[in-house]
């Protein structure tokens, strides 16, 4: 019966000394929703692209602070100079106050939230909080302090809180983890789609300009990064003109105006082209419509007569 306790007892231990609650890397990639008191917001990115040496240990640069997690000792450390200080202790139990320099050059003393599981950038994950609190006494210069972190899991930093408040303003803001990529593990939220409204047909050679009609939808629209319509111009099998882009300007349904020079054009040019979204996501992905080649139709003949050109919609989704 003891061995069988000391054997449970084992593996709840390296369990929990299993976790690491801030894997860090060259490459590691963050991106979060910043709201910024009192109505305010912003997509902010952070990539670990450097990292130092001190005491024999690798610290990263994580938003202009350097840490390095010792996964050993369940704790994170960080760096000012050649000095190391604990930035985070995973082991203490909730409700429990410690030391810690996190948020900045100053000791601060936080409440640990304890670990617990939550649903969490799209699955079950284990979190870790920690929180600061101050306030002052009363008078006129009163005022009201809040620091809060929370670590989940194989990511890292997920949430990041400050709030300052006094007889006269009140400022803050919260950052929340929404993608992430890292060695481990990765998650994206994001969601693009085009459809392209306009109607594929060949095309006389007066007929140029002419105007392309798409519907984009995202769950992040703010971070659409740019849309556009990419042109080639073949000649008996032979490229005259390479990915010459038109930009779809506007709300959605986005329009952009195909400029393509009809003096430069022969009636049978062969004229294809492809709808590309971009994205300003840590993940940089490019989408298109179609999913692989090229719409493509032919330069006709100039016609003399007015005339309508169909306007049956043939939409094409990612």
């Amino acid at each position: 019966m003891c061995y069988l306790i000391l054997i449970i007892f084992l593996s709840l231990t390296s369990q929990i000394h299993s976790q690491n609650f801030f894997p860090l890397n060259i490459g590691n990639k963050y991106q979060f929703y910043k709201n910024i008191y009192p109505n305010e917001h912003e997509y902010v990115t952070r990539i670990i692209t450097d990292s130092i040496i001190v005491s024999g240990k690798t610290f990263y640069d994580w938003g202009g602070r350097y840490f390095y997690m010792d996964e050993e000792e369940n704790k994170l450390y960080m760096t000012t100079g050649s000095q190391i200080k604990l930035a985070a202790d995973f082991n203490v139990p909730k409700d429990s106050l410690f030391i810690a320099y996190i948020w900045g050059s100053s000791p601060y003393e936080f409440e640990s939230e304890g670990i617990d599981t939550v649903n969490i950038l799209g699955d079950q994950r284990i979190q870790f909080g920690m929180t600061y609190n101050y306030t002052s006494a009363p008078g006129p210069w009163w005022y009201s302090i809040h620091v809060g972190f929370k670590f989940v899991e194989n990511i890292g930093i997920s949430t990041k809180c400050y709030s300052y408040h006094d007889l006269f303003m009140l400022t803050g803001y919260c950052e929340y983890l929404i993608a992430f990529e890292n060695e481990i593990l990765s998650y994206n939220p994001f969601q693009f789609d085009i459809t392209l409204l306009s109607e594929v047909i060949d095309r006389p050679i007066n007929h140029f300009p002419y105007q392309l009609i798409a519907d984009i939808n995202s769950n992040y629209d703010e971070l659409v990064d740019s849309v556009y319509a990419e042109y080639s111009i073949f000649r008996n099998d032979t490229i005259l003109v390479s990915q010459h882009k038109f930009q779809f300007t506007g709300e959605s349904p986005v329009e952009a105006t195909v400029t393509l020079d009809s003096t430069n054009l022969q009636i049978g040019d062969l004229i294809k082209f492809r709808c590309v979204l971009t994205d300003a996501t840590i993940f940089n992905d490019k989408f298109f419509d179609p999913d692989s080649g090229y719409f493509q139709f032919r330069v006709l003949p100039p016609v003399t007569d007015v005339e309508k050109e169909g306007h049956q919609e043939h939409a094409f989704k990612l």
